[in-house]
């Protein structure tokens, strides 16, 4: 059964969770430079390849949209490499607001939802 809309992670407990795992794959805390998302097989931590996150966000939306969710949203995080929420809409400029709301608008056009 796919998870409802209250089930997904917001963005503040997806990035606890993802420091969760980094802690345990590597026993230490992330440093400035290091990836949230990284290749799993990786000893030390490498960004996860590119191609890995575009089959990953490819297969959330797929989820999401047979969950009930857009999906436009997250083909907008695949593309711009970066997701704006309520919560952290605050971390952004006004242009890259701008761009994913202008890029979602564009996956919802072509998708043919709203």
């Amino acid at each position: 059964m796919a998870p409802g809309h209250h089930d997904w992670p917001r963005p503040p407990e997806l990035i606890r969770r993802r420091l969760d795992v980094f802690r345990e794959k590597f026993g230490r805390e992330p440093g400035p430079d290091d990836p949230l998302f990284f290749g799993p097989d990786a000893d030390e931590p490498r960004p996860m390849p590119e191609e890995r996150i575009t089959t990953m966000l490819d297969e959330v939306a797929d989820i999401a949209e047979q969950a009930g969710i857009d999906p436009a949203f997250i083909h907008a995080w695949r593309d711009l490499g970066y997701v704006v929420t309520e919560d952290t809409r605050h971390l952004f400029s006004a242009a890259e607001v701008q761009a994913f709301s202008d890029t979602v608008k564009s996956h919802q056009n072509d998708l043919g939802s709203q």
